[in-house]
């Protein structure tokens, strides 16, 4: 058509506050608004193709009403969803397109085509860090010596698909999920993933069949609880032999009340294995920051990111809650250290800070993350 309209997808999105993201914008996109008026943004925001906003936002209004709205100020986007989930969770796809001309017309056409190519993409993407993570489970099982047939399994923050746990489901595994925020089924989005998987997975899927067939979440398929790891209420004691988890703990509220329920759910000798982020998430460059404030500024500071920012509780905090619960802890597998060059800059400045860890051993703060794994005692 003529008109070079190229879709830019909105990546890297952080919590703000309330209902609103912030995300850094590539140099590509123009300065957006200031202090000065009138505003010069000519930014548009789409939401699986769909136009959302409206934009020129008051920041209050994002955070407090959120429902679309959005601001393109400087050289960041502050903006909410439609429906006020999660950017990260919902499984939709933002963009903005670049090099079109402010002249009213909506090119619908071509941001649809864009939209196209960018949602083929983002579903092979997902597909493929299914594919990946499926196979470090079925790996981890097989360490651990379980037998997956009448296994009962449940997973913490499953995220926006289930491909991982509907794969031990077909194996012959009673699987369940569970999450404050259960993203629901979505035609456009989840029978398009699950039709890729099923091409690329080399094995039998009757439970992938089955919700592609229902085009919903059958409960012959899997299990759904709509709870917080912190209060599993609608989950019976001793329900499952293994739980797992993979990036869920360092965001969860209160990781006492989520060994009490781990505790409470887990079958006598049933195993946990959770994989846990220890990084402060504001920036992974200075994954350690969040360790020198007070842990009130840090309490605050979690509460208002919904806790995106990351639990510092250090590995061996996290192992003694568990073990406090009754747990034997098995391993420790580290996968990623901090970069020394940052790791001598920060000490430094966290041996004279007021914090409770200012004098915590190094090898125990240098640790980002690896999967730990204990076992309830029988």
């Amino acid at each position: 058509m003529g008109t070079g309209l190229r879709m830019i997808p909105i990546k890297g999105a952080v919590p703000e506050s309330g209902y609103s993201w912030r995300v850094e914008l590539p140099d590509e996109v123009p300065d957006g608004d200031g202090p000065d008026w009138p505003p010069r943004s000519i930014l548009r925001l789409f939401e699986n193709g769909v136009e959302i906003g409206p934009g020129y936002a008051l920041h209050d209004e994002i955070r407090g009403c959120g429902g679309g709205r959005y601001s393109h100020w400087g050289r960041n986007l502050y903006f909410s969803t439609s429906d006020n989930s999660s950017p990260i969770e919902n499984g939709r796809l933002y963009a903005i397109p670049v090099n079109w001309v402010n002249d009213g017309t909506r090119l619908t056409d071509e941001i649809a085509q864009e939209m196209s190519v960018q949602f083929k993409r983002r579903i092979h993407d997902d597909v493929e860090y299914a594919v990946q993570l499926t196979n470090s489970y079925l790996g981890q099982l097989s360490v651990a010596g379980l037998n997956i047939k009448g296994l009962r399994i449940l997973e913490l923050g499953p995220g926006v698909n289930f491909a991982p746990q509907l794969v031990l489901s077909s194996m012959g595994a009673s699987v369940a999920v569970a999450d404050r925020f259960i993203v629901p089924w979505n035609n456009n989005y989840h029978v398009s993933f699950y039709r890729e998987f099923r091409e690329r997975w080399a094995a039998e899927l009757p439970a992938i069949d089955r919700v592609l067939r229902d085009c919903a979440y059958s409960p012959e398929a899997i299990s759904i609880f709509a709870n917080p790891a912190e209060n599993l209420v609608d989950i019976p004691p001793a329900a499952f032999d293994l739980i797992i988890s993979n990036a869920v703990l360092e965001h969860i509220y209160s990781m006492r009340a989520v060994c009490r329920e781990m505790a409470r759910i887990t079958a006598p000798r049933g195993f946990n294995m959770h994989q846990v982020d220890f990084r402060d998430h504001n920036d992974f460059a200075q994954p350690l920051e969040f360790l020198i404030i007070s842990d009130q500024e840090y309490d605050s500071q979690f509460g208002q990111s919904n806790g995106k920012r990351g639990n510092r509780l250090r590995p061996s905090e996290t192992r003694f809650l568990f073990e406090k619960e009754g747990f034997e802890h098995l391993s420790f597998d580290v996968d990623r250290r901090c970069d020394v060059s940052y790791l001598e800059s920060f000490l430094p400045r966290l041996r004279i800070a007021s914090s409770r860890y200012r004098d915590w051993p190094t090898e125990e703060l240098d640790i980002l993350s690896g999967r730990m794994v204990f076992r309830k005692s029988g």
